[in-house]
């Protein structure tokens, strides 16, 4: 079994048609996420901020 994670605008009407077509499968589960939207939201803003980079030399300062 393999996972796959869907991003996309619930105003698309290709992306919304594609979602009808797999939650029609019988061989498809979807699970939604158990997660807040906002708690999501603060985790993905956390890792942009991560990946400023940080001079060594301002480590010591």
């Amino acid at each position: 079994m393999a996972t796959i994670t869907l991003e996309y605008n619930i105003r698309s009407k290709f992306a919304n048609a594609l979602i009808g077509l797999i939650k029609a499968s019988d061989n498809v589960k979807i699970i939604e996420s158990p997660y807040d939207p906002n708690f999501v939201a603060k985790i993905k803003k956390s890792e942009k901020c991560s990946k400023r980079f940080i001079k060594s030399s301002d480590i010591w300062k």
